[in-house]
């Protein structure tokens, strides 16, 4: 659900609305402290471990789970 298209590291991470690639639905993406992505329920998440590279892609793990409406 909150998978974003593309390779993205920490460095590279997009601010504001942000589309997920599963749904459409947007996710808001916050850098002031720390990275916190907040869903549309404003159920909200922090990352907590960055750049994790995978083969399709980069993981960043994070302290809870999102879900979608």
């Amino acid at each position: 659900y909150h998978a974003v298209s593309g390779n993205v590291n920490s460095d590279e991470v997009p601010t504001g609305s942000v589309p997920t690639a599963l749904t459409g639905e947007n996710i808001s993406i916050s850098t002031t402290s720390g990275v916190v992505i907040t869903d549309n329920a404003n159920r909200t998440s922090t990352v907590k471990s960055f750049d994790i590279q995978g083969v399709n892609g980069v993981i960043h793990g994070i302290n809870t789970v999102l879900l979608p409406n």
